[in-house]
């Protein structure tokens, strides 16, 4: 069988996808892992390899205004101040407490990169 140019062309370029879709996912994953470490690291104020949910907590990222346009966070779960608002502290406690998985107060290297990784893919 005779291949046209075009058919040939269009084959290549599909081999060429095939062989670098892994090499360009890799380099994907590489650039997520790279912004996790330095979100970790500029969390991570006394260098100790651990997030305190004070140093959570001070980050403006997790302000109110940041935090209640992610897409998991569900406001209506959230216990209402007395002027029927969510408070601040609650959205920061609830992100905190999902990032801690094993419930011990600090936020493990492991732990941030599975939180940072569910954030970012929802947000």
């Amino acid at each position: 069988m005779i291949m046209s140019v075009h058919a040939r062309l269009l084959l290549s370029l599909l081999a060429a996808l095939f062989v670098a879709s892994p090499v360009l996912a890799l380099a994907a994953d590489t650039r997520a892992a790279e912004r996790s470490e330095q979100e970790f690291c500029r969390l991570d104020t006394n260098k100790d390899r651990e997030i305190s949910y004070e140093e959570f907590a001070s980050c403006e990222f997790y302000r109110l205004e940041h935090v209640k346009k992610l897409p998991f966070v569900d406001l209506g779960a959230f216990p209402k101040d007395k002027n029927g608002k969510v408070s601040e502290e609650d959205l920061k406690r609830h992100l905190f407490d999902r990032a801690d998985t094993n419930k011990n107060g600090k936020i493990d290297r492991k732990e941030w990169e599975e939180f940072y990784n569910s954030v970012t893919e929802q947000y």
